[in-house]
């Protein structure tokens, strides 16, 4: 987690689908009292998106900068 409250999470490949990621990231938040976290996902990556959805995070911007 970083100090603007965001969740990085990485299941190698044959952990996948085993409910790891879910029990992880609950275990952070009950650990960890705050009243927002954040999950920056690709709009490609499907299944985190998914993921993330189950789990009650809400979308809230897709970023775009050039400079």
């Amino acid at each position: 987690m970083t100090k603007l409250n965001e969740i990085g999470i990485f299941i190698k490949k044959e952990y996948q689908n085993k409910n790891y990621g879910k029990k992880a990231i609950l275990m952070l938040i009950d650990k960890v009292k705050l009243n927002k976290y954040y999950a920056n996902v690709s709009p490609l990556n499907i299944r985190a998106q998914k993921f993330f959805k189950e789990l009650r995070f809400k979308l809230i911007q897709y970023t775009y900068i050039l400079e």
